[in-house]
């Protein structure tokens, strides 16, 4: 593994450390970094062991402190290492890392994709990525990232449309909801992205995956849909949830001129 000195700049390393083989990589960027005189900022350095932690109280507050930490540690850095080796469980990168990329990707946008991209690789280093991940981040530099805050546009989001819908669409959402069965690549990037925009989100799935910390402490909510819910009734059953669960909390805490929840 060999890095190019370019400036004594802080790099923010993103990557799983939950196994051995993980925790040997991440290691492996970190003594190369140190050799290199580099200051970085390693989130297993950074955040909390929830393991660690007793009361829900505890946990639910700890978990918030992982997604703070590592976006307060992103903004501060200029440069950035992502490690994106797929893990085989779930034939894609670690989500967690996925999500941080998003939201990297967004402090580069300018609103010229171009332009916007050379940002992004001058200031980025990805490891492991595939040509899969490579695809979905040249969609991202192509959307329209302009938001009406007018009025309440709520927009369902899954694998089979997210690459066309998204890049024709006039607007963004001031609602997101993500379809995450098959756990899609790009719509966790997307996910990212969308925390870095200030665009709320909440996620939905027919199976009962187990929760990624970035995820679920960033999203409002998660919909778990009936068995069922056929495709043609999808819109419908969100709109009720969302209507009976979430909109009513969410909308009164919701600035809409400025498009950013209020603490």
């Amino acid at each position: 593994m060999i890095f190019i000195k370019i400036s004594n700049m802080k790099y923010y390393l993103a990557g799983p450390f939950f196994n051995e083989t993980q925790l040997n990589k991440i290691k492996e960027i970190e003594k190369s970094l140190e050799l290199l005189e580099y200051s970085y900022l390693s989130p297993r350095d950074l955040g909390i062991n929830p393991l660690n932690l007793n009361t829900t109280l505890d946990k639910a507050l700890g978990l918030k402190k992982v997604l703070d930490s590592n976006i307060d540690s992103l903004n501060e850095s200029e440069y950035a290492i992502f490690e994106l080796s797929i893990d085989k469980k779930i034939s894609i990168p670690d989500i967690g890392t996925l999500f941080e990329l998003g939201y990297w990707l967004g402090k580069s946008l300018n609103g010229d994709p171009i332009s916007s991209m050379q940002k992004f690789k001058r200031s980025t280093i990805l490891l492991n990525a595939d040509n899969a991940l490579l695809e979905s981040l040249k969609i991202l530099f192509n959307l329209n990232y302009e938001v009406d805050n007018s009025c309440r546009r709520i927009s369902i989001i899954d694998k089979e449309v997210i690459s066309d819908r998204l890049v024709e669409t006039e607007i963004l959402p001031t609602l997101a909801v993500f379809i995450i069965d098959d756990r899609p690549l790009l719509i966790y990037l997307l996910m990212g992205l969308f925390y870095y925009l200030n665009i709320p989100f909440i996620t939905a799935s027919r199976k009962n995956y187990g929760s990624n910390i970035m995820i679920s402490e960033s999203s409002l909510s998660h919909i778990l849909i009936p068995e069922t819910v056929n495709d043609d009734e999808l819109l419908t059953f969100i709109n009720s949830y969302i209507d009976k669960e979430l909109w009513y909390d969410f909308y009164k805490n919701f600035d809409i001129e400025n498009n950013l929840t209020i603490d």
